[in-house]
């Protein structure tokens, strides 16, 4: 019966989760949708009117005819003015800084899933200022921390638990991704690997994959349901190619090396600049505006780019690709650490795409008989790097292949990744990510859960206090005696001081020398009411079983017997070192 009660509980716990992350999938759309068209907003504004740049499929080139200014010095002092909004944003949140999904990370493992209710409104619009005015940067950052704060809201406005409000934030996470890159099942992995460099968050899989499909639905019905990308070939067809693939894993795995390094030295450079964050983040607007005055394509998100290099094949030369490869480096290292708000797994994809096209160039240069098209390493660069650095070992195979629909690179996308992986194993672009579970605040008590589970019960934890132990042919004078001498509490009933077979609980409380003062000398132990049937522990248990024996007696003690002799026995205090002492 009370199994049954436990199994309709979890079944209703359950729903309840599965009912959160559709409502959590609804808003997050919403959000996604109103975020794309800020962010499209802006980019027209500051790369189209002030910048003079093409408008290429911009939403809003139809709608406002308005001709390019191009201001003097624009390319410089716009990417500077849109990073200075963005720092005096960010001054009254600090949390909107930087990618994003770190932040994240940091809210599941060190802040029991907890984000400011006020991190959504302020990380899009801190966001749209830094990579609408030419920052360098993905828009797929900012909206999981947009979304991983609505799950958070929402936790938190019903009281939930803390498990459940982790549980939340990624599900929030999830959606926001799935919807702005399309790929819901790649989404939901991504989000739940994200905490951990060798784990994934498995409880929050399925709520994960609800809320990332009931974004992307609502996103891709308002825009459409076309890939991110456009590839014209995408299918493995030599076995021999996996030669140029290793060397890919092989490339992709040093600009990871390196990506890492130059993010991390110009993080420690813009820390150690006392400056208030808002000059800080002009400051890095105008080295990246810098950069674009000669390389623009290194500028903004990127996806255009990545499309330029799938859609022309003589857009840059052979030596030219790797060239911009380290320049997306720069430009989003510098964006990122002086604060501006991007995040990091668009660069990753741009980096990988330009070292997949490198590879796949040389190949048909030196091998065409093997390698007859570049279009595949593109591909497979950018799982690569998304796996390798990022730790989404199968979220940026999956997220590859839904933006895309490249499913027939499926051996290659395994095959390099996982070499990439194998290459970058030690290293990560989050800064917050852990090990893996055992490393995490999050799951401490499920850890020493496991850790009573793996303690043994053995004879140097036990009290043997004689006091606490009478044998059946005792008198009531001598059990009174105890009984004073310790207080009201319970016995470990034996057959005899010598051979201690445990006969049975009793309790002290209640007994009363002037009720059997008159036949203290007469009446034994026997006489009194013994509870022979209440649990005892066996030598050598777990200390998990034993507890869970323990919680279900009255009793403020629990007897451990060997081969049925009592042996000593355990109290709430001794559970209680043991648990702390693990901890």
């Amino acid at each position: 019966m009370i199994k049954n009660k436990v199994k309709i509980i979890q079944e209703i716990l359950s729903f309840k989760i599965i009912f959160y992350s559709v409502l959590i999938g609804i808003l997050c759309g919403f959000g996604a949708v109103l975020f794309t068209y800020g962010l499209e907003l802006a980019v027209w504004f500051f790369q189209h009117v002030l910048m003079g740049q093409p408008a290429g499929t911009n939403k809003f080139s139809s709608i406002f005819q308005t001709p390019s200014i191009i201001l003097p010095y624009a390319m410089l002092l716009v990417p500077m003015a849109g990073a200075f909004f963005s720092g005096i944003l960010s001054y009254f949140a600090p949390e909107t800084q930087g990618g994003g999904t770190d932040s994240i990370i940091a809210s599941f493992h060190h802040k029991k899933g907890v984000i400011k209710k006020s991190i959504p409104i302020i990380k899009t619009f801190t966001t749209i200022f830094t990579l609408g005015s030419g920052g360098s940067g993905g828009k797929e950052g900012p909206i999981m921390q947009i979304g991983a704060g609505i799950g958070s809201y929402i936790a938190q406005k019903l009281k939930l638990s803390v498990k459940e409000r982790r549980i939340l934030l990624l599900a929030g996470a999830a959606a926001g991704l799935g919807a702005v890159f399309k790929a819901p099942l790649g989404g939901a992995i991504t989000a739940v690997e994200a905490p951990y460099k060798k784990d994934f968050e498995l409880e929050a899989l399925i709520p994960s994959v609800v809320a990332s499909i009931t974004s992307y639905t609502l996103y891709c019905t308002i825009f459409d349901y076309s890939p991110l990308f456009t590839f014209h070939s995408n299918f493995f067809r030599s076995p021999a190619s996996l030669l140029f693939y290793a060397l890919l894993a092989i490339i992709s795995a040093v600009l990871g090396h390196v990506f890492i390094l130059i993010l991390k030295k110009s993080k420690t450079i813009f820390n150690a600049i006392k400056l208030p964050i808002y000059l800080k983040t002009a400051l890095g607007g105008l080295l990246v505006g810098g950069i674009g005055v000669y390389y623009f394509d290194a500028l903004g998100l990127g996806i255009t780019t990545i499309q330029k290099l799938i859609s022309i094949p003589s857009y840059l030369p052979l030596y030219a690709l790797l060239l911009f490869a380290l320049l997306k480096i720069m430009t989003t290292s510098l964006t990122v650490s002086s604060g501006g708000s991007g995040g990091l797994l668009i660069p990753c994809l741009f980096i990988g795409a330009f070292a997949g096209a490198f590879v796949g160039k040389l190949g048909m240069q030196i091998a065409p008989e093997i390698v007859d098209s570049y279009e595949p390493f593109v591909l497979v660069g950018m799982a690569a790097m998304l796996s390798g650095i990022a730790n989404a070992h199968l979220g940026g195979i999956i997220i590859v292949s839904e933006i895309s629909q490249g499913y027939g690179l499926l051996a290659p996308l395994l095959f390099t990744s996982s070499l990439t992986i194998l290459l970058t194993s030690r290293v990560s672009i989050y800064e917050n990510q852990v090990e893996n579970k055992l490393h995490s605040p999050a799951h401490i008590d499920e850890i020493k859960i496991k850790l009573l589970e793996d303690k043994k019960v053995e004879k140097e934890n036990l009290s043997l206090n004689q006091s606490c132990f009478v044998s059946q042919n005792e008198t009531l004078r001598e059990l009174m005696k105890k009984i004073t001498r310790l207080g009201n509490t319970d016995f470990i009933v034996v057959s005899s001081n010598k051979n201690k077979k445990f006969s049975g609980m009793l309790s002290g409380i209640g007994l009363d020398i002037e009720d059997i003062k008159e036949i203290q000398d007469i009446a034994v132990v026997n006489d009194l009411e013994i509870n022979p049937t209440t649990p005892v522990i066996v030598l050598g248990e777990s200390m998990l079983d034993a507890f869970r024996k323990f919680i279900t007696t009255p009793y403020n003690k629990i007897a451990v017997v060997e081969k049925e002799e009592v042996v000593g026995f355990l109290t709430y205090d001794h559970f209680l070192t043991i648990f702390e002492g693990n901890a």
